[in-house]
């Protein structure tokens, strides 16, 4: 009872002074040994469906990818996401994830270098992130490299290569899986960000994921095979998000269905050679 009192007693103190009370981090994440400098990939395809694309043309439950910085005022993630680079919460930016309609876990996976980052190297990482947020950096909705604005991947492959580590790569977009869904994806792609040049280049949160230098220290979905269409599909069913691509996109959910069903049963690429991480599932 005088744990309920306290609890209430709390929370009313930040209802009344308006200040926002932060978002809990998940059970299975409570007692995690987060480190400055974590890379966090995640699907949030219901806080930016657009996101679905990099999904898709990857294979991969991976369309964004932020920054750890731990601080004495908390935890935060620093990230390129519309309209702007910034700096999250950490409990903000999970709370943004897509969950598991089953085991209710986010899917997600958090990323550590192999050989550990310095204190200056962090610290190299860190002052870069800032810097793109003070200069408010435009999100790249064009997800095609350029001069002007960043993805949320040439984000994080910018703040590291500041402290001289590499992660990430730099691909021809037309090397991605762009006939995904028998080629409806190309479509839709260039129906949201206009026409697509094969040759333009890119950096995907599949690739972040797939980096030589980093290590995976916690998953709960795939972060070394990649998922065919159909599977793909199948899970963006049973999350509910078909019917938000459907509002999204204007095609009609038994059209979606279709594509869905015809969808290929076999990943567009092997899995990468190697396997250098251990996963909760």
């Amino acid at each position: 009872m005088k744990k309920n009192l306290v609890s209430f007693i709390f929370t009313l103190f930040f209802v009344v002074s308006g200040v926002q009370a932060r978002p809990a981090l998940p059970p299975e994440l409570q007692d995690f040994s987060w480190q400055t400098g974590d890379i966090l990939a995640v699907s949030e395809l219901f806080y930016d469906w657009s996101t679905f694309f990099f999904e898709a043309a990857t294979g991969s439950r991976f369309g964004h990818v932020g920054v750890v910085s731990i601080e004495n005022t908390g935890i935060y993630v620093y990230e390129e996401n519309d309209p702007q680079a910034q700096k999250t919460d950490l409990g903000v930016f999970l709370s943004r994830a897509t969950k598991n309609p089953v085991s209710k876990k986010l899917h997600i996976a958090i990323l550590r270098a192999k050989v550990p980052l310095s204190s200056e190297e962090t610290q190299k990482i860190v002052t870069a992130s800032e810097q793109l947020v003070l200069r408010q950096i435009p999100y790249n909705h064009t997800q095609m490299m350029n001069a002007q604005s960043l993805n949320c991947s040439e984000f994080v492959r910018a703040v590291y290569g500041h402290a001289g580590r590499e992660v990430g790569m730099i691909e021809e977009v037309g090397t991605l899986n762009l006939k995904a869904f028998n080629g409806w994806l190309r479509s839709a792609w260039e129906w949201d960000a206009g026409k697509v040049n094969p040759k333009n280049l890119v950096v995907s949160p599949m690739s972040i994921v797939l980096s030589p230098s980093l290590m995976v220290v916690y998953s709960t979905v795939p972060t070394r095979t990649y998922l065919s269409d159909r599977e793909l599909y199948n899970q963006w069913k049973s999350e509910g998000f078909i019917k938000e691509l459907s509002r999204k996109t204007f095609v009609p959910e038994f059209i979606l269905n279709k594509l869905g069903s015809r969808a290929s049963t076999k990943p567009w690429r092997e899995a990468p050679a190697g396997d250098n991480f251990r996963a909760n599932m």
